[in-house]
């Protein structure tokens, strides 16, 4: 969990507070498995930036509040993505898996 405000957690849970992206990278080099990371579009910009992702998963759902937030924040270059799966949850969710190239 990435919070500079949420309290410790339970057993099991590592909450990280500073220096997320250098922090997952670790966390990723180490594992012995996937790694499955939720969160906002700011931190999934500077990880996919660096080459810390290999695939992401968009939850979409039909939603019609406000205006929004960019799904990656601005980027400073381009990354690019093959769609590798996609499954539809009715009556409106759909999981999009992308491989990052």
């Amino acid at each position: 969990m990435v919070s500079e405000t949420l309290p410790e957690s339970g057993e099991g849970t590592t909450v990280i507070r500073t220096d997320a992206v250098n922090q997952i990278r670790h966390l990723v080099k180490e594992a012995h498995g996937d790694v499955v990371l939720l969160a906002g579009g700011r931190l999934v910009t500077e990880l996919v930036e660096v080459g810390v992702l290999k695939d992401i998963v968009l939850i979409v759902g039909t939603v019609f509040l406000g205006a929004g937030l960019p799904l990656l924040h601005e980027m400073t270059g381009f990354a690019t993505s093959t769609l590798t799966n996609a499954k539809s949850y009715p009556p409106s969710t759909t999981w999009l898996r992308y491989r990052l190239d």
